[in-house]
């Protein structure tokens, strides 16, 4: 029996094909499982304002039962410029920062460096999202991700331990095997 829930908020009007809900339920008809949508939006306007809202009943509910998953499939973000929360939910400010600071990449719409640090950045804290501690204690994390603007991070998930599992394609792939970030 499988029940699927999104790792990460996801309310607005602008890509709704992409929001974890809908991709939640998407993916429960298909494979004829149960799903939970998480009513939040990606992102909130302080820390105060997220932990609010984990702490409601329903939304509680779903980061439970995402944490006590056997296998987690996510999309791997890229950089900010490339990345569609910049279209969606960055202000200048946000993106900005961002892109001064060293992002590679997103997980869970929680963006990461090089060396997948993800403390760095004060975005972070006002994701509603499945923390990355919690998400390293799922025992399969596969990550989705290609294209030659998601090379550095689909690296720094792998060798941060983010992901185990990573579904790509071959000019990507061979991508992220000719880096070398040790010279």
């Amino acid at each position: 029996q499988v029940t699927v829930v999104p790792l990460v908020g996801g309310v607005g009007d602008t890509r709704v094909d992409i929001h974890a809900n809908q991709v939640a339920a998407k993916m429960a008809s298909q494979l004829g499982a149960e799903y939970k949508l998480l009513h939040a939006p990606v992102v909130v306007d302080s820390v105060e304002a997220k932990e609010s809202l984990l702490s409601q009943p329903a939304i509680a509910e779903v980061f439970e039962t995402a944490r006590r998953a056997r296998v987690a499939l996510l999309g791997v973000g890229g950089t900010p410029e490339n990345s569609t929360m910049r279209v969606c939910y960055f202000g200048d400010h946000d993106f900005l920062d961002m892109q001064a600071s060293g992002v590679v990449g997103d997980i869970c719409s929680q963006f990461y460096d090089r060396e997948c640090n993800f403390d760095r950045f004060p975005w972070n804290s006002r994701v509603v999202a499945l923390g990355v501690d919690q998400l390293k204690e799922i025992p399969v994390v596969i990550g989705v991700a290609s294209g030659e603007h998601k090379i550095q991070a689909l690296y720094a998930a792998l060798r941060g331990g983010l992901i185990d599992v990573l579904v790509t394609d071959h000019v990507t792939a061979q991508g992220i095997m000719e880096i070398n970030w040790m010279q």
